[in-house]
């Protein structure tokens, strides 16, 4: 991109090259890619891959660097604790429910009207 087109890459275009890896079910290759230098939106781009395909290993990764990045996105431990309860790490996902908590994020309630 550079060389031919004279187009400094930003961040989007590599969130958007880590999604299609992602769709791919090519994980290991988009997190390469975002490995050193990801933006959160990198991050959680994969990270939702990771969901999609039931990656927990490469998923904490992305999560633990989403909060890194960016502590108030709250959005990772939900992810992550989802996935660990849908393999049935029942422990892992209370901790990190219990750590959602502590950090200040909790679940908006929902409601609906029948008339």
């Amino acid at each position: 991109m550079r060389q031919k087109y004279n187009i400094e890459p930003e961040p989007e275009h590599y969130a958007c090259l880590v999604d299609v890896l992602g769709r791919a079910g090519r994980l290991e290759e988009a997190y390469c890619i975002i490995e050193n230098d990801g933006s959160v939106l990198a991050w959680k781009t994969l990270l939702s891959a990771c969901r999609n395909y039931e990656n927990a290993k490469m998923a904490e990764k992305c999560a633990s660097k989403v909060m890194q990045l960016d502590p108030t996105d709250h959005s990772s431990y939900v992810i992550l604790s989802n996935l660990y309860s849908r393999e049935g790490k029942w422990e892992e996902a209370s901790k990190l429910r219990q750590k959602l908590v502590n950090v200040g994020g909790k679940k908006d309630l929902g409601s609906s009207w029948l008339m």
